[in-house]
């Protein structure tokens, strides 16, 4: 039994190298979708509030912490071994950063006195979890981290500004289990977020969740008004995946109600899921007559309720705000429900690490009073957080992929620029994903695009087919 612990232990620095020194991008982490939350009982769900969920489990607070060699990370500390480590707050950074660090340095080149700060927190799984599929959701990580689960490694996430999902249903066990998660200060990635490089850590917050084997795996919104801006429809697409063993028969649920919680409208739909990972994705339209339309003067939001019906009774409910809204965008001016507004933007990221609502709010209601109605992300996307409030406060948004490789010029070379190296293509399309991904469902999102600082050559091509695909195919 020690020989197979030791062979084990020694294994893990070996499947912890070869992702945040190599262009790879994100390895092992869930297809990105939109940032919901998942409840089993509906009076749950109206409330918005995850911690009312059995389901739901927020790993915010103080985490065993220890620094090491990026090559090398500590198997013991992985694998959950007791001793006198420090200790670091999550959300927070363990190191200051400055892209001064990659003078003198060519992509994808790392400084050479790279370090892995590494997070360790014990949490205990209930049992009525384990016949669940069970996430980590790490909402900012920078540059890069592995995330291990009992010392096992489960994969890597690069993208610091979208939420990073790994399904660690098959690593986890009844009791106590190790969660470590080992966040590199430079990777590959690092050349991507030039603007961003101020601190390394854990900069949003981490939870656990669990759905049902058959559940909602994602959801597309879209929203449109008939010619005379009186009537609205919703028109959505709602994921259904089956990770159990068998095919299983169940139902797709929408409510569409109004801010008084009066059910507008309602549909379902039968469905057959074959198992182990099969999907069905069922498509409604839900026509509202004189629909409440939401703009920037008067933001009304619907409220959206998707829900899974299983073996006879409803296993899912996930609730989500919508406004129903028509745009055309022309330059500085967009025709929003037929009637045109005047762009008066203002470049915004919030910084820091975090993400209090009643800050961030406070900060876009006073742009609002400055006359601003729109903001611009600068040079990443923002927290969803930062989102839902400009859905709510009636503030439009064009948000960027997350991809800021102004350091290495402007040179037409073939590798003269990181956005004509070909070593980044995946990297590049990968963010592009993500970013789609993550905000396509916000009201107040009108644009995504890339920054100027993503440089120029093949990769923004393949970043610019990448957005016509997934636009054209509206998935």
């Amino acid at each position: 039994m020690k020989r197979t612990a030791l062979l084990f232990l020694l294994l893990i620095p070996f499947l912890s190298s070869g992702q945040w020194n190599q262009p790879a991008g994100s390895v092992g982490k869930e297809y990105p979708r939109t940032d919901f939350n998942s409840y089993e009982r509906r009076d749950d769900a109206v409330t918005l509030d995850p911690e009312r969920s059995d389901y739901y489990l927020s790993l915010n607070g103080e985490w065993g912490f220890t620094i090491s060699d990026p090559g090398s990370l500590n198997p013991a500390f992985l694998s959950g071994e007791r001793g006198r480590y420090d200790t670091k707050p999550v959300p927070g950074y363990w190191d200051n950063m400055t892209p001064t660090a990659l003078d003198g340095l060519t992509a994808p080149q790392l400084p050479s006195d790279n370090r892995a700060g590494i997070y360790r927190q014990f949490v205990t799984i209930p049992v009525g979890w384990l016949d669940r599929d069970i996430f980590v959701k790490v909402k900012g990580l920078k540059s890069g981290a592995g995330l291990y689960i009992n010392g096992n490694y489960v994969g890597y996430a690069e993208d610091s500004s979208v939420p990073a999902e790994f399904n660690i249903s098959k690593f986890v066990s009844d009791g106590t289990n190790v969660i470590a998660i080992a966040v590199y200060k430079w990777t590959t990635g690092s050349w991507m977020e030039n603007a961003s490089l101020t601190g390394t850590g854990i900069e949003a917050g981490v939870s656990l969740y669990s759905q049902p084997r058959v559940h909602i795996q994602d959801f597309f919104v879209r929203t449109s008004t008939d010619a005379d801006h009186k009537k609205g429809f919703i028109d959505m697409d709602i994921v259904v995946v089956n990770n159990s063993n068998y095919e299983s028969a169940a139902e797709a649920w929408f409510d569409l109600m109004d801010h008084n919680g009066k059910v507008v409208r309602y549909n379902y739909k039968e469905i057959i899921v074959p198992g182990t990972g099969g999907k069905d994705t069922v498509s409604f339209r839900a026509e509202v007559p004189n629909a409440k339309l939401w703009c920037t003067n008067d933001p009304y939001q619907y409220s959206l309720m998707l829900r899974v019906k299983h073996n006879g009774r409803f296993t899912e409910y996930i609730p989500y705000k919508v406004g129903i809204r028509n745009i055309e965008a022309n330059g500085e001016v967009v025709n929003l429900n037929g009637q045109a507004v005047t762009l008066n933007s203002y470049e915004y990221n919030y910084n820091g690490t975090g993400f209090r609502k009643e800050t961030i709010k406070d900060e876009l209601m006073d742009l609002k009073k400055q006359g601003y109605n729109i903001i611009s992300c600068a040079y990443h996307p923002d927290k969803n957080l930062v989102y839902s409030i400009c859905d709510e406060l009636g503030i439009l948004v064009t948000d960027v992929i997350n991809i800021d490789a102004s350091l290495t010029g402007n040179s037409k070379a073939e590798g003269g620029t990181l956005g004509n190296n070909p070593d980044f293509v995946n990297p590049y399309v990968q963010r592009t994903e993500e970013a789609y991904y993550n905000s396509r469902n916000h009201t107040s999102v009108i644009e995504l695009n890339f920054s100027e600082k993503a440089g120029r050559g093949y990769n923004i091509y393949r970043v610019n087919q990448k957005l016509k695909e997934l636009y054209r195919k509206g998935n």
